[in-house]
């Protein structure tokens, strides 16, 4: 997902362009995510770009999401760490949306 997000922090307005996936895992099992996360926790962490991660099961499927400065950082890190990690047979869906806001209590954090 691409996304811009806008918000106010220190009485001005930022926009900053942020890419996230959202990603549908048919056939998942908690643990085949399980173990695509060990393999790709720490270097996703230490990644320029990457912002956040989380996911859940959800009725034979797993989703998941992850926020990042851009889509071609996401894409790139997807094909990289992700694709080389998912079990035979396991192939996410990906879909791009864009954000009209984000809120968070880590915005201070934020590169602008």
């Amino acid at each position: 997902m691409i996304f811009t997000a806008s918000f106010v922090s220190k009485n001005q307005l930022h926009l900053i362009n942020y890419g996230s996936t959202y990603l549908k895992v048919k056939g998942q099992t908690q643990e085949g995510y399980d173990s695509v996360l060990s393999a790709v926790r720490e270097p996703i962490k230490a990644t320029l770009g990457f912002n956040m991660h989380f996911a859940h099961p959800a009725e034979g499927q797993w989703d998941v999401y992850e926020v990042w400065q851009s889509r071609a950082e996401a894409d790139k890190w997807f094909a990289k760490y992700v694709v080389p990690n998912l079990a035979e047979g396991i192939h996410p869906k990906r879909f791009y949306h864009q954000l009209h806001s984000l809120v968070t209590p880590f915005e201070s954090l934020l590169k602008f």
